[in-house]
């Protein structure tokens, strides 16, 4: 009995040991599957400001953080041509044609996932099951790969009407462009007070937009692309902010009051601020006003505007990057000149109403018209210093 118990003993011992043995393989074997992901390489394309950029360099991110020895290569191909001309090298190499061609996409030794859903479903699966971990080489070889929705590869080819238009839309909320509405309707309230016809106010607010138009077009073709700094944008929209609740404020006081901005001084200095004030807010002046704005409201929505734009007029000229230009900055003014018209068509309803409502108009519309353009800049001007 003993003896068999003793047998018994060794052959449980003899099994759990070959259990244990058995165990250890499987779980080598397990690490070592996993040492093949953690030691692939990729290289990784992306354009910045494209529809899948931030969705998809999140991913990226999570990616590595779970697996910290994976090699991947970022390189962003929309404002850098030496990355751009990679990625094609790439391309011609698989044999990818160029109707599938797109951003992102992510290149392994054996492999080639085009745009977010691909990537983001399949390129983990694919590191596991990759037994190469080199990185990827562009050499003529056959590869396969999964093709999804993606960006276009060059970002002269993602300037679509749709999205040109969104971001000149989209500028209209941005800090600087409420500073330059701000400005406008400060302009023609100052204008307007002084006393000057509907045609002049007019004309002042429209050769302030053709200031705007200009800083636009210099800035966008690569100039004083210091003023794009993000910094710069930020105190130069609260310093006009300011500017615009204090020009405002005066304004409102001489609405109610009655009295002139300078009245109490001495005549000639009366005279002269008065002189001071008409050249100020003259055709040259206005213009003068409107380039120093524009170049000063390059915040918020502006940034992607100077980005793409002066990246592909400092390149080279293109004529049709040059277009695209000009139709996004007139598109980005055209509320001010729409502003301008409104302000001029409400005067020009009330004063051709007859010689009783033009009298009305000259001794209470007006008045009451250029306290609204005051009220709205200060709550503009607000908006600005706090809100952003």
């Amino acid at each position: 009995m003993v003896k068999m118990l003793h047998k018994w003993l060794v052959l449980w011992i003899i099994r759990m040991l070959i259990a244990a043995i058995l165990f250890n393989v499987a779980v080598a074997e397990e690490v070592s599957s996993d040492a093949s992901l953690y030691s692939d390489c990729i290289y990784y394309f992306y354009g910045r400001n494209s529809e899948e950029a931030v969705s998809i360099e999140a991913f990226m991110d999570q990616l590595m953080e779970v697996h910290p020895e994976l090699t991947v290569k970022k390189a962003e191909v929309y404002y850098n041509s030496e990355h751009y001309a990679e990625m094609q090298s790439f391309y011609q190499a698989y044999g990818i044609p160029e109707t599938s061609q797109g951003v992102p996409v992510v290149f392994t030794s054996t492999g080639y996932f085009i745009g977010e859903k691909p990537i983001r479903e399949m390129l983990e699966n694919h590191l596991v099951e990759n037994n190469n971990s080199a990185c990827p080489a562009a050499e003529s070889r056959f590869v396969a790969g999964i093709v999804g929705k993606s960006s276009p590869c060059s970002i002269l080819e993602s300037l679509t009407p749709v999205r040109v238009i969104g971001g000149a839309i989209n500028n209209y909320f941005s800090p600087g462009f409420l500073g330059v509405v701000g400005i406008l309707l400060s302009i023609m309230a100052v204008v307007g007070i002084s006393g000057k016809s509907r045609k002049v106010v007019l004309q002042r607010a429209l050769t302030f937009t053709f200031g705007i138009l200009i800083a636009y077009l210099v800035f966008g073709s690569g100039f004083f692309s210091w003023f794009g700094i993000e910094a710069v944008s930020y105190y130069a929209s609260k310093t006009i902010g300011i500017i615009m609740m204090i020009l405002s404020l005066l304004l409102l006081r001489h609405a109610f009051s009655g009295k002139e901005l300078f009245q109490g001084m001495a005549h000639h200095k009366h005279v002269e601020y008065n002189q001071k004030l008409d050249k100020l807010f003259s055709g040259l002046g206005t213009m003068i006003i409107g380039i120093v704005v524009g170049l000063f409201s390059f915040a918020g929505a502006h940034k992607v505007y100077a980005e793409w734009l002066s990246y592909l007029l400092g390149q080279q000229f293109n004529i049709t990057v040059f277009a695209v230009l000009v139709f996004y900055v007139l598109l980005t003014i055209a509320l001010m000149v729409a502003l301008s018209w409104l302000v001029y068509w409400i005067r020009e309803s009330g004063e051709e109403s007859g010689v009783k409502g033009q009298w009305l108009w000259k001794k209470k519309q007006v008045k009451v018209l250029n306290i609204v353009l005051c009220v709205i800049t200060i709550i503009l001007g607000v908006v600005m210093v706090v809100g952003y």
